[in-house]
């Protein structure tokens, strides 16, 4: 697994466990996709096939937060705890994309 598919596996985990933060995680990292793909089938409700172009625009803001990893060595039973402070971003990252194609 690459480093990011293991936080992607831990903040899942993190979601089962009703952790607020890891959901808010979560929802910010597929929303502008999931609407994005939400807005295709919408208005494409008959099933023919046909050409479509699309465009999708998506902004997002990061709010200062904290990030705390705990993990625990089997073996040895040594638990390691980090914690590190992410800073705010001064401006908004936005997400432009375009897509064509049959649907």
């Amino acid at each position: 697994m690459t480093a990011g598919e293991n936080r992607l596996a831990a903040i899942i985990e993190a979601c089962r466990r009703q952790d607020r933060a890891s959901q808010k995680e979560l929802y910010q990292l597929f929303y502008s996709y999931t609407l994005a793909l939400a807005m295709r089938y919408l208005f494409s409700p008959d099933k023919k096939m046909r050409p479509f172009l699309g465009a999708g625009f998506a902004t997002q803001w990061h709010p200062e937060y904290e990030l705390e990893y705990e993990y625990t060595h089997l073996p040895s039973s040594t638990e390691f705890s980090v914690t590190l402070e992410v800073e705010a971003l001064n401006r908004s990252l936005s997400f432009l994309h375009f897509e064509f194609g049959l649907s």
